[in-house]
């Protein structure tokens, strides 16, 4: 199976004049990517939801400032 940048140069190559398909592949650069997790993957973030954190969790709290 083709990478996700592999099919970016394809699709830029056969849609693209070939000058500006080079200069566009060559912008190309690793990003961020985020996906589900899958079995065994080591979680680093959540976008939204409740919080996993433990019941007896204490939040951080700004002086002066609500919470």
């Amino acid at each position: 199976m083709p990478t996700h940048e592999a099919r970016l140069r394809a699709v830029a190559r056969r849609t693209l004049p070939p000058p500006i398909a080079e200069r566009w592949i060559s912008l190309i650069r690793p990003a961020v990517r985020l996906r589900p997790a899958r079995r065994g993957d080591r979680v680093v973030g959540r976008l939204g939801g409740c919080p996993a954190v433990p019941d007896d969790f204490e939040w951080p709290v700004w002086r002066g400032r609500a919470r």
